[in-house]
């Protein structure tokens, strides 16, 4: 189906079509990027229970000197899983509150559009069929003035052919047929 002629008068088609993409892109979309929210916030709580179990005991009496290179490089890496957590958890806060919001409101200007172009679809069906409706009326009107004149032409060209109409009412009809010639045109 190409868009030019296949669909010059699937105007409700094509609306359908809008809605339901609208309608999909909360139901299905919105539902995605929620559910995908909580995976990041179960992903960022796990993460963060992991670095918990696994955080060496700090004990007082050492110093931060006599450290072992093993326990330092995990300490830094449990301090980098921190970090990974938090951005989990940002990603997470983003999707749920943002996200879904902005996809809800494109939803709402989508139907608000939809509606909009609805009601200016409908004003300019209304006008075309007016626009129809003067153009049928027009036309019976010429059709009219056509036949009147061409009935008004063919009783002159008759009386003057014949003879027993005087001179006088034979000018009143070319008159006349003049007169219709104009009306119609």
């Amino acid at each position: 189906m190409s868009w030019g002629p296949d669909l010059w008068d699937s105007y409700h088609t094509v609306v359908e079509h809008v809605a339901k993409g609208t309608t999909d892109l909360v139901d299905v979309y919105g539902k995605f990027v929620k559910e995908n929210a909580e995976l990041e916030k179960e992903y960022a709580k796990g993460l963060r229970k992991l670095i918990a179990k696994y955080e060496p005991k700090k004990i007082k009496n050492k110093k931060e000197n006599e450290e072992s290179s093993e326990s330092s490089c995990f300490r830094i890496f449990l301090v980098e899983t921190g970090y990974q957590a938090g951005q989990h958890e940002l990603l997470a806060e983003h999707l749920s509150k943002v996200l879904v919001k902005e996809i809800q409101n494109k939803s709402v200007e989508f139907h608000k559009t939809v509606k909009d172009n609805s009601k200016h679809a409908q004003l300019e069906k209304e006008r075309l069929d007016t626009s129809y409706f003067s153009l049928e009326k027009i036309k019976l009107k010429y059709q009219k003035t056509f036949h009147d004149w061409k009935d008004s032409e063919r009783n002159y060209e008759i009386a003057d052919q014949d003879g027993t109409i005087s001179r006088n009412e034979i000018m009143k009809m070319k008159i006349h047929t003049k007169a219709k010639l104009k009306l119609f045109e």
